[in-house]
């Protein structure tokens, strides 16, 4: 699974039901996992972090995503 597809999701609940307006989003990240248990465990990982410069980080260097993945999920 992708995390596109959950980027996708929170896009269609945030235009739906939380902006009035739709939002300029931008897919910069594609990941793909084994399943979508490990998609869920790595967008949680992700979001525990609690850090805009992390994100910037992984965007950068994917290396770390595969750190990430291959051994905290």
């Amino acid at each position: 699974m992708f995390i596109e597809g959950f980027v996708n999701i929170i896009q269609d609940f945030i235009k739906n039901h939380l902006l009035q307006e739709e939002l300029p989003w931008e897919l910069v990240l594609s990941y793909k996992t084994e399943s979508s248990i490990k998609a869920y465990k790595l967008e949680a990982f992700i979001k525990r972090m609690k850090s805009r410069s992390f994100i910037e980080r992984i965007i950068l260097d994917l290396t770390i995503l595969d750190h990430i993945y291959k051994n905290k999920i």
